[in-house]
Formats: structure tokens, sequence, C-alpha cells
């Protein structure tokens, strides 16, 4: 049994009872994903110079 996923129960059952209001910041989401992506492809040069596998 993994005790870190009973544990996550009360934290979703007391995170139903707040009420936060986040606002959309939908234009984030266009400059986070290219750069999310970058990040991925900088990181995988060296690894693959290591001798990990990339498809």
């Amino acid at each position: 049994m993994n005790l870190w996923a009973l544990a996550a129960v009360p934290v979703v059952l007391a995170a139903s009872l707040l009420d936060l209001r986040v606002p959309r910041l939908r234009w984030v989401f266009y400059g986070y994903y290219p750069l999310h992506l970058f990040a991925l492809w900088l990181i995988r040069i060296p690894m693959s110079k290591a001798g990990y596998l990339f498809f």
C-alpha cells in the first residue's frame, strides 16, 4: 500500500472546502509551452551524449 497516496485523500477533501479564485491566464500557456519544450530539448543534448536513448 502506498501511504503517500492515502495521505492525499485528506488533502483533496480539505482543498474541496476552500474557495480560491484563480484568474485565468490564457496567454501564459502560449509562452510556457514552447519554453518548456526548449528546456527539454536542452536537457536532452547532454543526456544523449551520456548514453541515454531518445526516439
